[in-house]
């Protein structure tokens, strides 16, 4: 391995250990830096204390598994659950808070406007691809609003639709407001072929998952550090300050700290004796220890990208896409155990899968808006370990 490339890997999530495996088995020498005492990033099999038993605290389901790199390694290591008989329930019954009864025609009708409106984001049908799927939704209701009042006697009903028909897009996208999705991103996502499989938590779930993929990459020769947090990357020093006059350069570095500031204005000062290359890169940790290789892959969430320091700072067009394009949130999760086996009031964005143990109980999905009356909720029959999805927003409540 002396003298091939080197390549340190910052993030040891599914991204990071995927690609230091590739490059380990291409012969180049990996350093994967991963800041927590733990592989998977935002998979995380585990137990929940009280009796709820074990669930996934991060992914949950392989969206197709014909062509999925998932599920292939899941399937290599005997993690992939197998098919299961799901039983038919009847359709939901929608319900107030309250537990009224709503007209259920008019919800469907909203629910069939809004599909359609998210079908044709999806099929590339909105004339305008840079305004939002919120903007594009928010047009359709209100251009088709009045055409199904008729259907109803209250509009509280048929916008409460409408803002569920909001929230769990929200859940499926994975995004908090669909206001900050493009539509575009919907035309542009690609679905894997075959069917969705949830994860099995008893064979270990997604947390073995990871463990697995970590060992294939150190068995490929990859060197995987834990509890070693990333600061600052120093990277193409050379190249980069060859290119700038010193007037762009004083500019560049005005966004954050940079490490040149102190130091002479030789670029290979940075480079400490022992680098392979001084257009390679120098990564420092959080407890001062430098790492050199010929090249950096980061793969880390948005929100820690943006904490990290570079040296020279990114292009400004970068900078510009991390701070001001793109929009990274979280999804919380809830997860409870239900005694009563007869209809049990749940949040509208949820799974039932879990390993906790118990007879089987009727669960539903409401909206929980703050308002009874304009709150809706379709029953749905499930089991008794439930996993909630909520939205991060402070308005939205729960029972």
């Amino acid at each position: 391995m002396a003298g091939s490339p080197s390549c340190l890997v910052v993030g040891g999530g599914a991204a990071g250990l995927a690609c230091a495996l590739s490059l380990s088995r291409r012969g180049v020498r990996v350093t994967l830096l991963e800041a927590s005492p733990r592989l998977g990033g935002r998979c995380l099999t585990t137990e929940i204390k009280g009796q709820l038993g074990t669930h996934e605290l991060g992914a949950t389901w392989l969206h197709g598994i014909e062509g999925n790199p998932a599920a292939e390694l899941m399937r290599r290591h005997g993690l992939l659950s197998r098919p299961r008989r799901v039983e038919p329930r009847p359709p939901p019954l929608w319900l107030r808070s309250d537990a009224v009864q709503v007209d259920q025609h008019a919800v469907q009708l909203v629910r069939s406007l809004f599909h359609d409106a998210i079908r044709r984001c999806e099929e590339g049908e909105v004339e305008c691809k840079d305004i939002s799927v919120g903007e594009f939704l928010d047009e359709i209701w209100l251009a088709e609003r009045d055409a199904i009042r008729d259907s109803t006697d209250s509009f509280a009903v048929l916008d409460s639709a409408w803002a569920w028909c909001h929230a769990f897009q929200c859940a499926t996208d994975g995004c908090g407001n669909l206001h900050e999705q493009g539509v575009l991103s919907l035309q542009l996502y690609d679905e894997l072929d075959g069917r969705n499989v949830p994860s099995d938590v008893a064979a270990g779930g997604f947390g073995a998952a990871m463990k697995a993929l970590g060992a294939e990459a150190a068995a490929a020769g990859a060197e995987i550090r834990l509890n070693t947090r990333v600061e600052t990357i120093q990277w193409g020093v050379c190249q980069a300050f060859a290119s700038n006059s010193d007037e762009e350069n004083s500019s560049l570095n005005a966004k954050g700290t940079s490490m040149w500031q102190g130091k002479t204005s030789s670029p290979s000062d940075l480079i400490e004796e022992g680098s392979s290359t001084s257009s390679g890169v120098r990564v420092v940790c959080e407890d001062g220890e430098a790492h050199f290789a010929d090249a950096v892959c980061i793969s880390v969430p948005l929100p820690i990208l943006r904490k990290l320091r570079f040296d020279p700072p990114l292009p400004s067009e970068k900078v510009h896409v991390m701070d001001d394009q793109l929009r990274l949130g979280q999804v919380e999760k809830l997860f409870v155990r239900f005694k009563r086996r007869d209809c049990v009031p749940m949040d509208s964005q949820s799974d039932h899968l879990g390993s906790a143990s118990g007879a089987p109980a009727d669960q539903g999905a409401p909206l929980i808006e703050g308002s009874i009356d304009g709150s809706l909720s379709p029953l749905m029959r499930g089991s008794n370990s439930c996993l909630l999805y909520t939205s991060p927003s402070p308005r939205d409540g729960l029972l």
